[in-house]
């Protein structure tokens, strides 16, 4: 019987090749969409490393053209505006960050280490960027006051990193490569730091300590504060209006980071609802086109149908034949889809965990078939129907 809807299948190869390809465009789609949704899904399920909750962030801008300018006089000037922040009475902790959570945008590159190449992101953080953020020492210490004195910059790196850059043992004590010039060493770890939050992947991320003794250090742009539960927004105006008058000639935005968190998610998510949209539109037209081809094609095969029952086959035979004979068109679809995806990590294009891989590949399959016995339930109803008598006044 198999032989037999082989034979069938290859003589129709051309209609057949075209709906292998309808097959294997929308497979493509689905998967995306799934790896995404898969994708996001999984980080949802994972720890943020960080307290968001009743924190302000305090944009400031210093008036200069990009991050990497910077004087010695706007150093002050921001330690003088955090010493400020501190004293407030509803401030609980304060502490500033080039990049702080929800931020767009960051710092991150690739750095060579025993000759392989890592991916690291970095924020420049003070001394009270722990306490506002509730961050969680796994091991080690925190930045102290007294690592202003070192001949070294102190770095502090997340579980994530610490295990990509030493694998084999403890981080804290090592050196990472990130400047020629300058030692980078790590004193301590803390829990998974997402700055992006519970939407985005893990970072393996590098929290590098600001030193307001050395004139060339770059001062943050972010002041984080750890407010009181209950704060108004008379409060807010007033941390604003304290800010201003240390330093008048800079500009000061106050935004939560539950604000922050929500436009960040907003972002995150549009291209996945973009993703979506365009594969509905897409899975209406396969749906519309593969139901007419079918039904154009159990129209044409009335007299085969026709002989079929008159040899004795039932309406359920004819039923079941032509589900099946798309469902194998559809396999060598979904063959030629899944030979497409998989060459992306083996090639090294993006770099597809298997914990989203697969799962995203199972969905689209599974996505496909129960879309095409859609599309097939209603022309092999017809063909069920199809009496014997019929084939003898076929023209």
């Amino acid at each position: 019987m198999t032989r037999h809807l082989l034979k069938l299948l290859w003589n129709r190869k051309r209609m057949n090749a075209l709906i292998v390809a309808e097959i294997c465009c929308s497979f493509l789609v689905l998967f995306s969409v799934g790896a995404g949704l898969v994708y996001i899904a999984n980080n949802v399920r994972q720890p943020i490393g960080f307290t968001h909750q009743n924190v302000w962030n305090v944009a400031i801008g210093m008036g200069q053209e990009s991050d990497d300018e910077f004087t010695k006089q706007q150093l002050g000037d921001f330690e003088r505006a955090l010493r400020e922040a501190k004293s407030i009475p509803f401030v609980e902790y304060a502490g500033g960050s080039m990049t702080p959570p929800f931020s767009i945008g960051g710092s991150n590159g690739n750095w060579k280490l025993n000759g392989r190449y890592v991916k690291l992101s970095f924020d420049d953080v003070t001394d009270g960027f722990r306490d506002v953020l509730g961050l969680e020492l796994l091991e080690g210490r925190w930045f102290e006051p007294s690592d202003d004195a070192q001949s070294w910059r102190p770095v502090v790196v997340d579980r994530d990193a610490a295990r990509t850059l030493f694998p084999d043992g403890s981080a804290v004590g090592k050196s990472i490569p990130v400047s020629d010039t300058l030692e980078h060493r790590i004193v301590g770890v803390v829990r998974e730091y997402r700055k992006n939050g519970e939407l985005a992947g893990n970072d393996n991320f590098v929290l590098m300590r600001v030193n307001f003794v050395k004139a060339n250090t770059r001062p943050p742009r972010n002041i984080l504060v750890k407010v009181k539960p209950g704060t108004t927004a008379a409060d807010e105006q007033a941390l604003l209006a304290r800010l201003r008058a240390v330093v008048p000639e800079w500009s000061f935005e106050l935004r939560t980071l539950e604000q922050l968190r929500a436009q960040q998610r907003k972002l995150q998510l549009l291209p996945i609802v973009i993703g979506s949209i365009i594969a509905g539109f897409l899975v209406l037209m396969v749906t519309l086109g593969l139901t007419g081809v079918m039904w154009q094609n159990v129209t044409r095969r009335t007299r085969e149908i026709g002989l079929r029952r008159a040899l004795g086959a039932t309406g359920s035979d004819v039923h079941r034949q032509i589900l099946v004979e798309i469902l194998i068109v559809a396999s060598f679809g979904l063959a030629l889809g899944i030979a497409l995806v998989l060459q992306v990590p083996v090639l090294g294009i993006i770099d597809i965990p298997a914990a989203v891989l697969v799962p995203a590949i199972v969905l689209a399959i599974l996505a496909i078939l129960g879309l095409v016995a859609l599309c097939g339930l209603y022309p092999s109803l017809l063909a069920s129907r199809v009496e014997p008598a019929e084939a003898l006044h076929y023209e």
